[in-house]
């Protein structure tokens, strides 16, 4: 298996380049909406005279995720991507590439984890049916 195929892929079978954080698009779009916010006090009262949210938490979370490191435009195999990933710790501990080569594939974690599930079994496997440099040309066709 190509090594420089694997960089653009997680060990849990997301498309890397495809990520919204990798790319940027969440830290730009959470900018713009704050821009546009602080253009726009009528949202802050609208918000507390209706008690609809709770407008301090909205950009607490917004200014969050503006300054938010993306990738380095690696993956998660590069040291990219979320630190606490239980894929990519099981992975890591099991010595595998992708799940689907693991011996109790599928387990528990996909089933239990709120991020996982059946969407990612069925990433897995089609990497597992078709090999991974034809899923990955698939990918940049979609891309």
């Amino acid at each position: 298996m190509s090594k420089d195929l694997r960089r653009y892929v997680g060990y849990c079978g997301l498309f890397c380049p495809s990520c919204d954080w990798r790319n940027g698009v969440i830290r730009s779009t959470a900018r713009e909406l704050l821009s546009i916010l602080e253009r726009n006090d009528e949202l802050k009262y609208i918000a507390e005279m209706t008690g609809a949210f709770n407008y301090e938490e909205l950009m607490k979370a917004l200014n969050w995720l503006s300054t938010k490191p993306r990738c380095n435009g690696g993956s998660c195999r590069a040291g990219d991507g979320w630190s606490d990933c239980p894929i990519r710790k099981c992975c890591k501990e099991v010595g595998v590439d992708f799940c689907y080569e693991c011996p109790n594939f599928p387990c528990e974690m996909f089933a239990k984890h709120p991020l996982f599930g059946e969407s990612f079994i069925a990433i897995q496997k089609e990497i597992k049916e078709i090999g991974l440099e034809e899923w990955v040309r698939r990918q940049e066709e979609a891309f």
